[in-house]
């Protein structure tokens, strides 16, 4: 296909004339299959109006009309299917035009003054903080009663304003995802942009009115937040849907409120994988963090717990990212990453020195700019250094969420937001930060095969890595492993997990294509054995080869992608660290698995690790399904069946791990191991 027409195609917008618009579309539906090019339509983001603009509306109605004209002309007995998906964007754009009006008719905005409306919003999630806060605790106590020790894998759960059961860090995400809105919109209404962040150019103490009108806006925000994520979901990553614009099939009970609505099914089972890669991320980065700050302590009495903090932070940034967070080459705006978490913690430290768990106002500190450098130097951080991380850091624009920029302009003076720095894992910030820059780090697949390449030395087997040619094809392998008869080949990929639908479908096509490069490289094994021999011996005696993923993040499946086993770094160091799997209980740190069928590892067990990744496969028992419904506008709503992850405490993980060590011999003592 002309790289040209996809250009084209990929920039086509409401400023682009219907007729030129229809040509560049027909050349494109000629060149891919049709439905390459509902997908491409779909994902075309220039097609999806969120701010009021009629015109804009108006024109995607003419263009989306006339295409679906063209497509019937053009596939006159297969174009359903690919009308119905097109049709998706009509309904999208429609239900944002609604929630634009219910914005738009919200007492905050009709009375409030844009300054007034940011102030009101940021004090009222302060409130909100403290009162999720104080349930967190009693939800953890509650939970605790009776008991000599807290159950760490059992979810305490809260009850949030509209009587759903959650995670306090989820109530967290979305209180602060819907200020995160409501001060993006602000700023670009209002036209508050200043540089590369917003300028909210004053700050109001509000009224108890002001931050009682704020609630009709933060549903809003919450609605729209909402929303977006899922009709992204819809148009990238082909959730399903079915739109109604009435009620005859509403119960009884729900007509006389619902006149119109949208059934959306739950998201793709890739979506659980994410899921629980950011839930042992979480686990793994917690282990680093508190195994290292102990051994710290211990070691270094004398030092802070400030600086003992940071310490233990870069040293799970180390672990998690596999690189050096002080390489200078591996920097992130002109930042090391290693800066990057100098920089939070300051203003970490400065949260917490001022937090009054009674006073709101204690978490939204104003400075001036001057103070904030002088903060940063006061602590160690070299004045140049200080001005690039504070630029960096302030709420604007490119913003992702609130996480990743807490400091907010007001004038002369900066809001450093305490809600979310406060209890906020810094690891975590400065990777937010790495993906959202879209930053690559120069040497971080380099550092994984470097990292994996010693594990295997450790056990005691004897990797290979090795570029190859054949006439003009190039066989470049990340690490080749062989133990036995089995030829393990091993391809690193040390990226961030997906934050959004959009990401999520990048992964998955990335994977395609890693799986496709792998095959191809096995496939060359094959071909010319004379490699084998030559890296490992004429007498190699390989009989499997074995293709695998590795992770530099902890994303595993528990069944393979296409015949190849998709792992992690995390999961390998483990399985070869120790035979013995523990758990903190009650009665103190017990074993309740063994890892190896002996008292050594073995190929086999190594493959029955592959194709049962207990971190996976445990996980996957946490998950039910939840309907949640969300307005739009008056009679008009969406529902969405949605993903719930809750851990079932001690005794469920005990549970889980006597079976599969039972399964595991059972499969071991008939003949072997059959998953080869």
């Amino acid at each position: 296909m002309s790289k040209s027409v996809e250009k084209k195609f990929k920039k086509l917008s409401p400023k682009t004339s219907i007729h030129e618009a229809l040509e560049i579309s027909k050349k494109m539906l000629g060149k891919i299959s049709l439905d390459s090019f509902v997908d491409a339509v779909l994902r075309n983001e220039n097609l999806i109006v969120q701010d009021g603009n009629v015109e804009k509306v108006l024109w995607v109605v003419d263009y989306l009309g006339s295409l679906i004209e063209l497509i019937k002309a053009e596939y006159p007995k297969e174009h359903a299917g690919a009308v119905r998906r097109i049709a998706i964007l009509l309904v999208i754009n429609n239900y944002f035009n609604k929630l634009y009006e219910w914005r738009s008719e919200t007492e905050a905005v009709k009375s409030l003054s844009a300054p007034e409306l940011v102030s009101a919003s940021l004090i009222r999630g302060a409130e909100d903080y403290l009162v999720i806060s104080k349930k967190a605790v009693a939800a953890l106590r509650e939970g605790a009663r009776g008991k000599a020790v807290i159950d760490t894998h059992l979810s305490y759960l809260i009850e949030d304003s509209i009587g759903n059961r959650i995670h306090p860090d989820s109530a967290m995400s979305m209180l602060f995802d819907s200020i995160f809105l409501i001060m993006k919109s602000t700023g670009f209404i209002e036209g508050l942009k200043e540089n590369n962040c917003f300028d909210f150019k004053r700050f109001y103490c509000p009224s108890e009115d002001d931050i009682y009108k704020i609630g009709a806006l933060n549903l809003n925000a919450m609605s729209w937040k909402f929303f977006d994520s899922l009709q992204k979901d819809i148009r990238h990553c082909e959730r399903g849907w079915s739109h109604s614009d009435n009620n005859e099939d509403v119960p009884e009970e729900h007509k006389e409120h619902v006149k119109e609505y949208l059934d959306i099914s739950s998201p793709l089972a890739w979506r659980i994988y994410e899921i629980i890669a950011e839930q042992r991320i979480r686990q793994l980065a917690k282990e680093i963090y508190f195994t290292t700050l102990e051994h710290l302590s211990m070691m270094r009495e004398n030092d802070s717990e400030a600086y003992l903090n940071r310490v233990a932070n870069n040293i799970v940034i180390e672990r998690i990212l596999s690189i050096d967070p002080g390489d200078e080459k591996n920097k992130c705006l002109g930042l090391t990453l290693s800066q990057w978490i100098e920089g939070y913690a300051v203003l970490q430290e400065f949260v917490r020195s001022n937090y009054n768990d009674d006073d709101a106002s204690s978490l939204v500190p104003l400075l001036g700019k001057v103070e904030i450098i002088d903060l940063f130097v006061s602590k160690g951080i070299p004045i140049g250094i200080a001005d690039t991380f504070l630029n960096n850091v302030i709420f604007g624009p490119g913003s992702f969420d609130l996480y990743d920029t807490p400091v907010i302009r007001f004038g002369d003076l900066y809001m450093i937001y305490g809600p979310v720095l406060k209890d906020a894992i810094l690891y975590e910030l400065v990777v937010s930060n790495v993906g959202r820059n879209k930053e690559k780090l120069a040497h971080k697949g380099d550092a994984l095969e470097y990292r994996l390449l010693h594990v295997f030395k450790e056990a005691g087997l004897n990797p290979k890595k090795f570029k190859e040619m054949r006439g003009k094809e190039e066989y470049e392998f990340d690490l080749l492993v062989k133990w036995n008869d089995f030829l393990f080949v091993f391809e690193c990929k040390n990226r961030a997990i997906p934050r959004s639908p959009v990401l999520s479908r990048n992964m998955i096509d990335d994977y395609k294509e890693h799986i496709g490069q792998l095959k191809r490289l096995c496939a060359g094994l094959d071909k010319y054995p004379d490699m084998v021999e030559k890296n490992f011996g004429p007498k190699h005696g390989v009989k499997y080869i074995i293709p695998c993923i590795v992770n530099g993040m902890p994303f595993a499946l528990d069944k393979k992608l296409d015949e190849v086993f998709v792992t992690d770094i995390s999961a390998i160091s483990r399985f070869f660290n120790g035979n013995e799997i523990t758990l903190n209980s009650p009665e103190g740190e017990i074993n309740i698995y063994s890892q190896w069928s002996s008292s050594n590892p073995s190929p086999e067990d190594f493959l029955f690790m592959l194709n049962h990744p207990f971190n996976v496969k445990m996980r996957l028992e946490y998950f039910s399904t939840r309907v949640e419904c969300l307005p739009i506008g008056e009679g008009v709503y969406v529902r969405a069946e949605e993903y719930l992850y809750e851990e079932k405490g001690i005794q469920e993980s005990i549970r889980y791990f006597s079976e599969l060590e039972d399964y595991r011999n059972n499969l071991f003592s008939n003949g072997g191991y059959p998953f080869v």
